[in-house]
């Protein structure tokens, strides 16, 4: 049996997603074209990074966020 776990990223880290510089929300509008293309990508990455389970949460994430649109 293999243990895994998410990674943690500490508050102080610089990669942690409080620390982003981004200020307000933006909407962008997407073609379906290109949503299709960003859920293809995604769907390769996570096929490709299988053993880094850090990863694949995250990118599974992204591609539940794409299903719901």
């Amino acid at each position: 049996m293999i243990k895994r776990r998410v990674s943690y990223i500490s508050p102080d880290d610089p990669a942690h997603p409080g620390k982003s510089l981004r200020k307000g929300k933006v909407n962008y509008s997407f073609t379906k074209t290109q949503l299709d293309r960003v859920r293809t990508v995604l769907n390769e990455l996570r096929g490709h990074y299988l053993g880094e389970y850090t990863l694949v949460i995250i990118l599974s994430g992204y591609i539940d966020e794409l299903n719901k649109l």
